[in-house]
Parts: C-alpha cells; structure tokens; sequence
C-alpha cells in the first residue's frame, strides 16, 4: 500500500494536471555568507511525482531549469489553491545558492 503523503499529493496532482506548483515558505537565494533574501523563479516551478517515496520540483532560474528532488517527508502540507495551483508548505528551505538551487534546513 502507497503512503498516504504520496496517495495526497496524487490527489492534487489528478486535479492539477500541469503540475504547477507554489512553494508556501517562498523562494530563497543566499550570496556567499549573506543571510538568505527572497526571490522569484523566472517561469513556473512545478511538481512531478516520481515514486511512493519521493518528488521532483523544477524550478526554472536565469541560468536553467533545476531538478530538486525530495522524500515526501518533507511535505508539512498540501492544498490545492484558488489560483489551481498545488501550494505546498515544506519543512525545508527551497534555496538558489552558488548557482544551484536545492534543500536546505530553515534557520
């Protein structure tokens, strides 16, 4: 039997097809040792299931598109929104640092 983040996120994914997605905590870009500021993608991010045990963000910048792969634990929560968007609120940061955008601990 699937997990229930992952039969979740299957439910949202069925009613947002495109799969474009919105990140509650927002996007984070960090300069050197800076403490971490705001930003915006350059197009939308979207979310791919990939398996029972984990996803995939893809997140487009001024250098590319990043894949961003995570384990479901990271969801905190899921919804769909108004905007038809799948709005999620992870227990990780989505942070674009040194050119690479990934994972990293809020804090």
């Amino acid at each position: 039997m699937a997990p229930a983040p992952y039969l979740k996120m299957q439910s949202l994914m069925e009613r947002c097809p495109t799969g474009e997605a919105s990140i509650a905590d927002g996007h984070w870009i960090q300069h050197g040792s800076e403490p971490p500021e705001r930003w915006n993608p350059v197009g939308p991010v979207k979310l791919q299931l990939t398996d029972s045990e984990s996803f995939l963000l893809t997140v487009p910048s001024n250098v590319g598109l990043h894949a961003v792969p995570a384990p479901y634990e990271v969801i905190e929560g899921a919804w769909l929104g108004v905007d038809g968007k799948i709005h999620v609120l992870l227990t990780k940061r989505l942070l674009f640092r040194g050119g690479i955008i990934g994972l990293a601990r809020i804090g």
